[in-house]
């Protein structure tokens, strides 16, 4: 019983101390967003749109954003949750009225840390019919 005790005394500090070697002790104030130019064929910024990003696993929205007036959309940012070092794929779609224009896959992931966003595939820009 002695031993038992030792050996669950020990596992719960292993897992409230951090490594003293580690890097993540603590995330940094940095706040990280990922997103795309949205231009229309002429070149143009694509203002006035909506756009949303779905964790295509869970279908669930995480991102949506409605009548841009810059033509730079967030696919997503640090406030962005369940997505792990390992990465997961989203779709981000830009709408005009609830109507489809374009849909890109997205692979996303947080820093080593999961305190981070980052890009793994990700479109600089997309160009609408």
């Amino acid at each position: 019983m002695r031993t038992l005790l030792l050996v669950s005394t020990l596992a719960v500090a292993a897992c409230v101390q951090p490594h003293p070697e580690s890097r993540c002790n603590a995330c940094t104030e940095l706040f990280a967003s990922i997103g795309v130019e949205v231009v229309r064929a002429n070149g143009t910024a694509a203002v006035g749109l909506d756009a949303k990003t779905v964790h295509v696993a869970t279908q669930t929205i995480v991102h949506a954003l409605n009548d841009n007036d810059s033509g730079f959309y967030t696919i997503a940012d640090d406030n962005t949750q369940k997505i792990g070092p390992t990465g997961d794929t989203f779709q981000f779609s830009v709408l005009d009225n609830s109507v489809e224009l374009a849909t890109r896959a997205v692979e996303l992931r947080t820093d080593e840390c999961g305190c981070h966003i980052e890009a793994v595939s990700v479109p600089m820009r997309i160009t609408l019919p």
